[in-house]
This record gives C-alpha cells, sequence and structure tokens, in this order.
C-alpha cells in the first residue's frame, strides 16, 4: 500500500477540508470554548432547560413513539408540558397525568401576585387537545445524522449544477442542460419566472453586467456520474468539454469557470481559469508574507491560505522543472483533485471577487432556508459531520440574540485531519446536559467518494480512465488518506498521518467516540483495523467491552460490505451509517459501470447489518445528496436505482402528472439493486429517529417519544410504516402537516386549517381564556392521500 506523505506546508490537502472549516470559521470570526457531549447515557433534561410551552395532549390518528427503537408500538395519546414529553399511553392515562401535572404548576403560582397576572399564569395553563384524523401519523422528529449544513452555507452564492431536483433525478441531466443552467445562474435571461433566475449571480451583483474576461464565475453541485455515459465511461468533463459550457475558443477564451463536484472532491476549470491561476501563482511573492496574530476575517484566510498553497503549488509545479502556463493547462486538463488542488484555484480567485460569492450575510441567510426546509420536512434535528468550536459558538451566539435561526436542533463531530490535531484537542468532557450545537465525536476522513473514484478499493474502478498509464496505476484504485503504520516515526511527528495512533490516541487518551469516514472495500478494512487495534488497547488499561460499547463508535457510509466485514463489525461493536443515495441516486453507475457485481453484492447491505445486531442509521450526507429524511426512508425501503432509464421515465411522467400512475412491481424489482436488503417500515423509521439519536449521543433527549424527551414530534398526512408504494410518494413534502420542537409547532402546512370554534389556521397558537380543567379541541384537517 502506498504511504500518504505529506509535507509540512500542506496543512489543506484531500484530508482539510476549508470550505467546511478554516474558511468559515474565518469569517464567523473565531472563539474559543469547550465543546460539549453526551456520554454514556446523559440524564434527562433538567427543568431550567424546558420551556413555558402550554400543556398539551394529543390523541386519535396513529402514534408511534418508537419506544427504544421499536416503531411498530403504537399508543392513544401523548401528553406534553413544559417542552418535554410527560405521559404516553391510553387517553385516559394521558388526560390524568397531564391533568395532575397542571394542577401541581397552578399550586406554584404565588399567592402574592395581582388577580390579573396570576389569571393570566392560570391561562397559560389551558390545557389544549389536539385530534389526529384517521390516517394521519405522530412520529417522533425525524433525524439526519450527518450532512455539512455550515459548509454547504458558505459556498451557497455559487451556481448549483446539482441532478436533483425536490429530491427526484432530474431526466434532462447532460451537458446541455450544464449549459443552460451556466447562462441562467449568471444573467437570468433565458428564463425569468425561475428561482434560479431570479437569484442569478447579475441579480446579486456578484458579477457585472456584461461579464467581462477576469470574472470569475464560480458553480457547485456538478456530478459527471449523473450524466449519460461515454461508452464504458463516466461523462469526462476535461478541457474541451468545460471550454464548450459558455462557448470559449482560443481567440475568445470568455471568463474563469471554477465548478465544484457534489461530492466536493473535484474542481473542474475551463482554460480561461486554468490559465488565471497558473498566472497568479507564477506573480506570487511569498517574501511579502507576515504571520496574522488572528485569522478573523475572509481576507485574512486568503492570505494566510495564499502563503501555505504557494509552497504546495510550487512542489507541484516546480520539480524537476518548472511547468509553463501551456504545460500546466495540459498537465491537469481542466481537473484539480482533492483540497490541496481545488485551493489552487481558489486562492487565484480576486479578493474582491471572492467577498461577493462568500460572506457572513450569505451564510445566514443560507442557514436560514435550510433550517426552515428541514422543519417543513419534518425534521428536528441535524448533526454536522465537519463541525469546530468556531462555527458552534457563532451558532450559539445567533441562538442567544434570537438571530431568526429555524428552531431546528443542531450536534456536529470535531473534524481532524492529523495526529497533531487530535493531541492538541480537549479530552472528551462527557457532559450530560443537552446544548445547542453539542459535539459528541471526533470525525476522521480515510478516504475519498465512490461516485468520484476516490474511495479507497482493493481493485481498480472499472470505469477509471485506461490513459494516461501512470495515472490510471497510482490513482485508479482511489485515494488513502492516512498510512497504516502503527508507530509514529520522528521525521513525522509534526504532521503524522499513522490511522492507528490517530485512532487509538482520540478514543483511548482523549476519551473521544469517532465516526470515520469510509466508502471503498479497502479502506473499511483499514478502518475495522484500527479499531480492532484500539479496542485491544481500551481494554489492557481498564475498559470493558461495555464502556466500549457504550462510545457507539460509527462507519460513515460504509458503501461495501460483506459477511466477514459485517462480523468483525459487531464483534467491535461499529455501528455504520449508510449514504443512502449511493444506492437510490447512485445505483445504477454503481452496477453498470462503477462496481458492477460488486454493487450489486455488497452496496449498503442495511438488512444484513441489522440481522446482525446493528442500530444502523441513513443519511444524506447534504450537500451530497439533498436533505429529507423521508426520502431517505423510502430509498432504503425501495433501494429503486432511479437514474435507470425505465425509472426516469417513469419519474418524468410521475410528476407532470401528479402522482397518478403506480409503478408496477415488475418494473420496480428489474430496477431494484439488492432486493434482499430492503428495510421494512419499521425499520426504515427506527433507523431515522432513535438510532440516529443513539449514534448521536442524543438518545436520552431525542429520537423517541418517552417520558421525559422533549416534545419533538412531526405530524404526517402518511403512515410510513403501513405505506404501500412508497416510491416517490413517501418523500413528498406535501405529506408533512406539522412540526414541533420543543412543543412548539414551528411548521404547518400552508393548505391546513384547524376545526375549532375560533376557526384557527393550524400555525396559530389557541388563546382561551378558560379554567385549568378544561380542554380546547382541535383537529388537523389533511387532503385524503392514497397509500
Amino acid at each position: 500500500m502506498k504511504t500518504h506523505t505529506h509535507d509540512h506546508t500542506c496543512t489543506h490537502c484531500g484530508c482539510n477540508d476549508p470550505f467546511g472549516k478554516s474558511l468559515l470559521n474565518a469569517i464567523i470570526v473565531a472563539a474559543n470554548i469547550n465543546t460539549e457531549v453526551s456520554l454514556p447515557t446523559p440524564p434527562l433534561p433538567k427543568p431550567d432547560q424546558q420551556n413555558n410551552c402550554k400543556p398539551l395532549i394529543i390523541s386519535g390518528g396513529t402514534i408511534r413513539p418508537v419506544t427504544q427503537g421499536n416503531a411498530d408500538i403504537t399508543v392513544d395519546a401523548i401528553g406534553v408540558l413544559g417542552g418535554n414529553i410527560i405521559a404516553v399511553g391510553t387517553l385516559q392515562h394521558v388526560k390524568k397525568a397531564v391533568e395532575l401535572a397542571v394542577e401541581q404548576k397552578q399550586q406554584q403560582i404565588g399567592e402574592d401576585l395581582s388577580q390579573q397576572v396570576r389569571q393570566e399564569k392560570i391561562n397559560e395553563l389551558t390545557i389544549t387537545h389536539q385530534k389526529l384524523t384517521p390516517g394521519q401519523t405522530l412520529l417522533p422528529g425525524l433525524i439526519d445524522p450527518h450532512v455539512h449544513i455550515c459548509g454547504d452555507a458558505l459556498i451557497s452564492n455559487f451556481i448549483s449544477f446539482s441532478g436533483v431536483d425536490k429530491q427526484m433525478m432530474r431526466h434532462d441531466y447532460d451537458l446541455d442542460y450544464i449549459t443552460t443552467t451556466l447562462n441562467i445562474g449568471i444573467s437570468g435571461e433565458a428564463n425569468k419566472d425561475t428561482e434560479t433566475s431570479k437569484n442569478s449571480l447579475q441579480s446579486k451583483n456578484i458579477v457585472p453586467t456584461p461579464i467581462t474576461a477576469d470574472s470569475w464565475i464560480m458553480g457547485k453541485d456538478i456530478d459527471p456520474s449523473f450524466m449519460p455515459f461515454d461508452g464504458d465511461l463516466l461523462t469526462t468533463l476535461d478541457l474541451a468539454t468545460l471550454d464548450g459550457l459558455n462557448g470559449a475558443t482560443k481567440e475568445d477564451e470568455k471568463y474563469p469557470l471554477a465548478i465544484l463536484s457534489a461530492s466536493a472532491h473535484t474542481l473542474y476549470i475551463n482554460t480561461k481559469a486554468s490559465e488565471a491561476t497558473w498566472k497568479f501563482w507564477d506573480e506570487y511573492d511569498d517574501s511579502n508574507y507576515s504571520p496574522l496574530a488572528k485569522i478573523d476575517s475572509l481576507k485574512a484566510w486568503l492570505e494566510k491560505t495564499r502563503y501555505t498553497t504557494y509552497q504546495s503549488f510550487a512542489s507541484n509545479t516546480d520539480a524537476p522543472n518548472k511547468l509553463t502556463k501551456n504545460d500546466f493547462v495540459k498537465k491537469y486538463n481542466g481537473q484539480l483533485q482533492e483540497m490541496e488542488q481545488i485551493l489552487w484555484a481558489l486562492c487565484a480567485v480576486p479578493y474582491e471577487q471572492l467577498a461577493r460569492y462568500i460572506n457572513p450575510q450569505a451564510v445566514k441567510r443560507s442557514l436560514q432556508a435550510l433550517l426552515s426546509e428541514a422543519l417543513g420536512k419534518g425534521m428536528t434535528f441535524l448533526y454536522d459531520a465537519a463541525f469546530s468550536t468556531q462555527q458552534q459558538t457563532w451558532l450559539r451566539k445567533e441562538q442567544d440574540k434570537n438571530a431568526d435561526l429555524p428552531p431546528v436542533r443542531i450536534g456536529g463531530a470535531l473534524e481532524y485531519a492529523d495526529l497533531n490535531g487530535i493531541k492538541q484537542a480537549d479530552d472528551c468532557p462527557r457532559t450530560s446536559q443537552y446544548q445547542y450545537a453539542f459535539t459528541g465525536n471526533i470525525k476522521l476522513v480515510s478516504d475519498g467518494s465512490n461516485q468520484g473514484l476516490t474511495g479507497y478499493q482493493y481493485q481498480s474502478y472499472y470505469c477509471y480512465p485506461p490513459l494516461p498509464k501512470d495515472v490510471y496505476e497510482e490513482k485508479s484504485k482511489g485515494i488513502f488518506n492516512f498510512n497504516m503504520e502503527p508507530k509514529t516515526t520522528q521525521n513525522e511527528m509534526h504532521n503524522n498521518l499513522s490511522f492507528p495512533a490517530m485512532v487509538n490516541t482520540a478514543i483511548n487518551e482523549k476519551g473521544w467516540p469517532l465516526m470515520i469516514h469510509a466508502n471503498g472495500d479497502s479502506a473499511i478494512d483499514n478502518t475495522i483495523e484500527v479499531y480492532k487495534a484500539a479496542y485491544t488497547n481500551a481494554i489492557d488499561i481498564g475498559y470493558t467491552p461495555l464502556d466500549w460499547a457504550d462510545m457507539r463508535h460509527r462507519i460513515e457510509h460504509c458503501s461495501l460490505l460483506d459477511a466477514d466485514r459485517i462480523t468483525s463489525m459487531k464483534e467491535f461493536a461499529l455501528s455504520p451509517s449508510f449514504l443512502i443515495g449511493h444506492v437510490g441516486y447512485w445505483g445504477y453507475a454503481f452496477e453498470q459501470i462503477i462496481f458492477k457485481e460488486q454493487a450489486k453484492k455488497c452496496l449498503d447491505l442495511c438488512q444484513s447489518s441489522i440481522a446482525a445486531g446493528a442500530k444502523i442509521t441513513l443519511h444524506s450526507d447534504f450537500p451530497v445528496s439533498p436533505i429529507g429524511t423521508l426520502r431517505l426512508m423510502e430509498q432504503s425501503m425501495t433501494r429503486v436505482t432511479e437514474a435507470s432509464p425505465a425509472i426516469k421515465d417513469y419519474t418524468k411522467v410521475f410528476r407532470q402528472n401528479n402522482n397518478i400512475r403506480a409503478i408496477s412491481s415488475q418494473v420496480s424489482d428489474e430496477n431494484t439493486l439488492n432486493i434482499a436488503e430492503r428495510l421494512t417500515g419499521s425499520q426504515a423509521l427506527a433507523a431515522a429517529t432513535y438510532n440516529a439519536a443513539w449514534q448521536c449521543h442524543a438518545d436520552a433527549w431525542l429520537g423517541s417519544l418517552e417520558i421525559g424527551k422533549f416534545a419533538d414530534f412531526v405530524i404526517l398526512k402518511i403512515d410510513p410504516v403501513t405505506m404501500k408504494d412508497p416510491f416517490l410518494k413517501m418523500r413528498d413534502t406535501d405529506n408533512v402537516l406539522e412540526t414541533w420542537v420543543a412543543g412548539e409547532k414551528v411548521f404547518s402546512h400552508e393548505s391546513i386549517k384547524v376545526k375549532d370554534d375560533a376557526k384557527s389556521d393550524v400555525g396559530r397558537n389557541v388563546e382561551i381564556d378558560v379554567e385549568i380543567d378544561v380542554e380546547v379541541d382541535v383537529a388537523i384537517k389533511s387532503p385524503e392521500c392514497a397509500d
């Protein structure tokens, strides 16, 4: 195995993402605070963490509390007080419990208060009884245990070239679509009614009108694996193709164009951008750099990063002979791989232009939009897989000053790229109290992306371009970001990449649970091996097997499994979190040209993992795939390969005719990747709620509707456990009627009305001046939905 080594200046290589980390830290202004984690099993929320929401009883319909992860259990009613669940069971039991709790609250109202104030406090204890109609279902708030919300917010002003629209594959996703989207994204002139047009770069004053030859156009989310195949290869975005997107010619090279791939592992740059990148570094003078005391702005970040990136660029282009401009353009052919090379181009963008794309205002707007979208999809908790203490501080400040961030609960994992970083990290504090933007893991990234052909494999990717031969031999099996040397060596101590040492230090010296990104089969085996070594050391220093299991170590994506790997994961209490879009969105490409038979046998073995006793979860890896936990559940239940021609045709008709044609079981089965690995509705719901909270060390507060936990729940017009023919239907956002956080309604579908004497809209509080034992009955009205 080739050892991955770094020069001491290589601080922004493929193992370290500046989009989601250092750059974001700089523009939100860093501040040091302690991190929070809940291990092994924290107590219930304390009274001072509870809010003052009115007493609430909900009954009727179908209520699935997912008690201890059992999604088949149903109850008649739940009771809520102070933002927490206080009763679950029969309606009679819940009514009695809520009334008793309210009476106790009433007795605590001070006798010395004025009659008016006392009556106001009594009114605040009026019990509201909300009755679900038949067909409606109440579930714990849905969770995504692996997203990148902060990193994506950073580049929210880039033009999006996503191959997914409203959680469905675009049937017309090809180079013509990219060209059209580019033109609309710049000026908005092609179609002024589209959302893309309204948010064009020129409408937001990011680029001038008309575009000049020096104006950088920045894009994101492009994915060649979603495009039509080029024979036995994926669509290749080389210089000729990229220049064709904006009609560039030798006589008129247009403007610099840079588009980040959906997986963020590749930056595609046209000829003009390639030449501008080379010219910037050719003229760069590193002797003018003076170390900065604080990196607290985009300008400061750019100054420091340019200095370190210059050394990376020079080491790659100066030896053995310095590359000329033409040589550089030809060598990289429009593709800069991993963050080390991506920064060559990013740092070449003039500061004034980069500041228009990347700024705190854009970050906040993007977060507000994303969190609102999450609530509209019934999601109440997101776990950021590339967190930092700086991002944590900023989020908490925004929340403290009531900065209009929608009330989605947020947690995260602290990402590190080398041993030195882990050694400098604080010990895991094992804090038991819930806190907004808490941290529960350390995150390591061992390899790349399967659809980007950089996941670390034993065998070469079938569709990896065979020429040039030296590149094929070096990269056709993907990349591994670390080395497997068990001990550090003196000359590597400055930036050591010993995978065993990193994992052992994080777990046994710092006390942190880990979540390790591993896509390829070789990377997964390496990850299991280092966990095994850390386990042995843990037992040697006095940990028990139960102590180890309570840390809930994870393998992220965990794409290619077999029986032996599943058995080893069970032995060392490792749980997988599956990017289930690998099956739904990328499954067709994986089975046709990327992995072929291996995909059919080994990709995302959800059912087999559950059979072995694992608590599995499903995640979006947003922005790699869109957020939407109902969609994750659906894809795990159907495992339909949505990019296959027959399914693309069906999806097109489905969208045009608004759900009128059900997919036949024959077509569905013929385009399903490994039917035996489909989850049941109950299994999918447990993975999306209880298991997700458990993996994120939040199960004492979230993930099920048990007494003492937060009253975070969603009301749907479907029951995902019993829904028939869920394909493309379960993910429909119209299914979400209401979303509640801490006993407060935070989202209500605009078409729903409440049935009560006041004829109030669902989203409004019901304020009725009555005595404490009087209930206000309300019911949600929802349109009929075929299962």
